[in-house]
């Protein structure tokens, strides 16, 4: 694209890759801004792969099939080495890196899983890089579409051209054609757009038949010939559901009446029954009062009777308390008596705990003395320390330097013994490059030799010399006495002249190192014997590390352990402190009880003085007959109490029942007599019940038959609006398949210009890219000629319309492609593969691809077209354009001094290298 932001390749980093298992680096840059290179090697060694990899940094699948990981990683990789892939390049101003790499985790279950990295970085001018997306490989794609604005599928169009297919194109017939162009131009989506017209032509079709289908049978089901007959049926059940509806409110009208009356007459039954039950009541309530009114005086003399019995219940209680009071003094003396004996049982253990306490005191006193002599070695201890692990520190500070020097002098002998070894293995190196380097002089001496014996063998008398010019040959060359070798042995002896010279400059190489190591060893020993020349002799310096460590670890343990041991006394002190004012405590405490209980002992004997003939038992047994001769009256007392309450309570409510009684018999009198008057017509009872369960019935049969009118009418006015809705819908699809159909037809090529769509746009594009190409076709061939689509097809064929001329500029008159030569049809299937790189990118509005790879299509060109190939390619790639060249003709590699050269190892894995003269 001219003008616009171009892309170029700096560098390409590939590992565990395709065929390419080593890491390997690949320099673009040496091969100049617009230079041309020639991608070279064995057929399938690998060549191709160096494209996938750019596009598989950029979009995560490669050129060919759009393989991901699991199909790029070398099948030979170890587990432990990643598939690794780096791709540089430059936008216009600025450096952009896309990485991704696969490699293998373990987990810590020992499980192993691939795990993937994707990142894009931004580099600044001293190669920082600034990441701008990482993470998924989706997101990293997307930065790779928005810095190009190409997709996958574009980016391989663009990159690599197909150079054999474009010249495919030139030379097929129609229908070859068509398929390649389909290739070319990934038109398989015009090709999936018919199909597509076509299925929903098809399923548009079902649809409406299907939508028929349901219509004729939703008119069985209802029994109608048609939608007309069905909306009268309907309009019938509609007239029929109003009159029952109209029959239903006149019945329940009367059934109203009618249930009126029956309630009346029930309502007089009801009035007539409870007039003579209130009379009834009235009756019993009467007799009843009568009779609680002549005992009434028997309830008087029941209070009279519990009042006496009261103030029996309370006397007999003042006695027991009488009692109670006598035998709670006995109780306090014993009670004295038994505090006195247990103060003096107190009295005697604190008399002992104090003897305990003095022995612990004493003892306290003992481990005191102990624990002082035992702290006083601890802080000596602890100011020993600091002074034995300084000395320390220095003891092993002097042993390292002994160890570390007879490491030196260990190692010294190791570079002595290195450095004879390979001094010998140069010498050997040395013998065999003379040897052969003497063998090779020697046969390029004899290849000179035949050169001008072939030379003399020429020669005629009198006939001139094609060196010299000389027309008397007075010395011929003669036959040599040894043979020369054949040019393959000289080849085999170059090569072995030249691997032993680069062997004797390796070996002389690691001999000039063994030899500075060897030095620096001895510098390095010597220094080291003066660091230990006045330190101690290594057993005696170990001995005495010994002895320092031994006292140290011993000042540490009793240091360690110097606040313990003060804490320890803090305690005991503590304790005997504590057991001073416990001592002070219980001598108080046992003063105290003396005191106690003496009092206690002579509260008890005045006590016990004064009550020397009462029993407590019999007093017991007193103040128990008193409280069950006092309980037993009261409740006697509570009894008659409560019996004469329920007597005077029932004459009160025979009383007010004879009240009630009265004024219910007169309600219901009254109730009677006004029902009577409102209804003065003869009510008959078992007549009403009948009409109107015989009404009811009526209804009953009315409603059911209201219930299945309306399902029939709900059924009917369903299928009626489904069948509307069908017959809309059937309408729609009619009208939508009409439109698919014509459009399918229109896409097959039933149209005015019998053109199915993909070969119409396989036309249209094509036009477009040889607008394009003709620009390139035009400077190649020095504007004599210029390719356009031809007006008729010419064997009229499936794909006819894509067929190709060439317009002769002398003539200005078409011609066939085949009456061009074998280099011009070259240039023009070149043309064609420019034209299409051009275009892609201009649709998708992509930024200028500056490097261009050709993709083979140059081995059956003979040296006359390889000659043309070559310039129009110098001509490309004057514009500026990086253009690789991606071959295994081995006739290129003498033309393209430039090259990026591909081989194999013998196990067959691939290697790449840039090749710059």
């Amino acid at each position: 694209m001219e003008g616009g932001t171009a892309m170029k390749p700096l560098r390409l980093l590939i590992q565990a890759f395709g065929p390419y298992l080593e890491r390997t680096e690949l320099d673009f840059t040496g091969f100049g801004p617009g230079g041309i290179f020639l991608i070279s090697g064995p057929t399938g060694g690998g060549k191709t792969s160096l494209l996938d990899a750019m596009c598989f940094a950029l979009y995560c699948r490669a050129t060919g099939e759009g393989r991901d990981f699991a199909g790029m990683r070398c099948m030979s990789a170890p587990p432990e080495l990643d598939t690794l892939i780096e791709f540089d390049f430059t936008l216009g101003d600025s450096v952009y890196r896309f990485c991704r790499r696969q490699y293998t985790y373990t987990k810590r279950s020992r499980e192993t899983e691939l795990r993937e990295t994707h990142e894009c970085f931004l580099l600044d001018g001293d190669g920082r890089p600034e990441l701008l997306a990482g993470g998924s490989a989706l997101s990293v794609t997307h930065k790779a579409e928005e810095l190009l604005h190409l997709n996958y599928r574009q980016f391989r169009q663009v990159i690599v051209l197909p150079q054999g297919d474009f010249l495919k194109l030139l030379r097929a017939g129609s229908r070859e054609k068509g398929e390649i162009l389909r290739t070319l131009f990934s038109a398989e989506v015009w090709e999936r757009l018919r199909e597509q017209f076509r299925e929903r032509e098809k399923f548009l079709e079902n649809e409406a038949r299907d939508a028929e289908n349901l219509r004729d049978t939703l008119l069985r089901q209802e029994g109608a010939q048609d939608t007309e007959s069905l909306e009268q049926s309907v309009a019938e059940l509609e007239k029929e559901l109003s009159e029952l509806i109209t029959r239903l409110d006149q019945n329940g009208k009367k059934l109203s009446e009618t249930e009126t009356r029956l309630k009346a007459a029930g309502e007089l039954l009801r009035l007539d029954r409870a007039a003579k039950e209130a009379e009834a009541r009235l009756s019993e309530t009467s007799a009843r009062a009568e009779t609680l009114e002549k005992s009434a005086h028997k309830t008087d003399h029941m209070l009279k009777e519990a009042a006496e019995l009261q103030e029996k219940s309370t006397a007999a209680a003042r006695e027991r308390e009488r009692l109670n009071g006598s035998l709670s003094q006995l109780t306090a003396a014993l009670d004295a008596s038994d505090k006195a004996k247990l103060a003096r049982r107190e009295q005697n253990n604190l008399k002992k705990e104090l003897e305990t306490a003095q022995k612990e005191q004493e003892d306290i006193t003992k481990r005191l003395e102990q624990g002082a002599e035992y702290e006083g070695r601890c802080r000596e201890a602890n100011l020993r320390l600091p002074e034995l692990l300084e000395r320390r520190q220095a003891l092993e500070g002097q042993c390292a330097a002994l160890e570390e020097l007879a490491r030196r002098r260990a190692a010294l002998t190791e570079a002595e013994k290195a450095l004879k070894e390979t001094e010998a293995q140069a010498e050997r190196r040395r013998v065999e490059w003379e040897t052969l380097s003497l063998r090779l002089k020697e046969q390029e001496a004899l290849l000179r030799s035949s050169a001008a014996l072939e030379l003399a063998g020429t020669l005629e008398e009198a006939r001139p010399c094609p060196v010299c010019g000389s027309v008397h040959h007075p010395a011929p060359a003669r036959n040599p006495v040894r043979s020369a070798l054949s040019p393959r042995e000289l080849d085999v002896l170059r090569a072995g002249e030249k691997g032993a010279r680069e062997a004797l400059s390796e070996a002389q190489g690691l001999v000039k190192a063994r030899a500075d190591s060897l030095k620096t060893a001895r510098e390095s020993l010597s220094r080291q014997e003066e660091l230990c020349k006045d330190g101690p002799a290594p057993e005696k310096a170990a001995a005495l590390l010994a002895e320092v460590t031994a006292r140290a670890a011993e000042a540490r343990k009793l240091a360690a352990q110097l606040q313990k041991a003060g804490s320890r006394l803090e305690e005991l002190r503590a304790r005997r402190e504590a057991i001073e004012q416990e001592r002070a405590q219980k001598m108080s405490r046992l003063s105290a009880l003396n005191a106690r209980a003496g009092e206690l002992e002579r509260q008890a004997e005045g006590a016990l003085s004064r009550l020397e003939s009462a029993d407590p038992r019999a007093l017991e047994r007193a103040i128990k007959e008193q409280e069950t001769l006092a309980d037993s009256l009261a409740k006697k007392a509570v009894s008659l109490r409560e019996t004469a309450g329920l007597r005077a309570q029932e004459l009160a409510g025979a009383r007010e029942a004879l009240r009630l009684a009265k004024e219910a018999g007169a309600a219901a009198k009254a109730g009677l007599a006004g029902f009577r008057a409102e209804h003065p017509d003869p009510l008959d009872l078992p007549a009403l019940t009948k009409a109107a369960k015989d009404l009811r019935e009526e209804s009953q049969r009315s409603s059911q038959a209201i219930g299945e009118t309306r399902s029939a009418l709900r059924s009917r006015r369903a299928a009626l609006g489904s069948i509307r809705e069908l017959d809309q819908k059937i309408s729609g699809l009619s009208a939508r398949f009409s439109r698919v159909s014509r459009l399918s037809r229109a896409l097959s090529g039933s149209n005015p210009m019998k053109t199915p769509i993909l070969q119409y746009v396989l036309s249209v594009t094509l036009d477009e890219v040889l607008v394009s190409a003709n620009r390139f076709f035009q400077r190649l061939c020095r504007g004599r000629y210029a390719l356009q689509l031809a007006d008729c097809p010419r064997g009229g064929g499936a794909m006819g319309g894509l067929d190709l001329e060439v317009l002769d500029g002398a003539s200005m008159l078409p011609r066939s492609i085949e009456t061009l030569s074998g280099g011009e049809q070259f240039l023009a299937s070149l043309s064609l593969a420019f034209g299409l790189s051009e275009v892609v990118q201009s649709h998708s509005g992509a930024v200028g691809l500056d490097s261009i790879f050709i993709d083979e299509g140059f081995g059956s060109l003979d040296s006359e077209t390889l000659d043309a190939a070559m310039k129009a390619l110098a001509l490309l790639q004057s514009g500026g354009r990086m253009i690789g060249v991606i071959s295994h003709v081995q006739e290129l590699q003498s033309r393209i001094t430039n090259r990026l050269q591909v081989t194999q190892t013998p196990e067959g894995h691939a290697r790449a290298k840039v090749i710059i003269p």
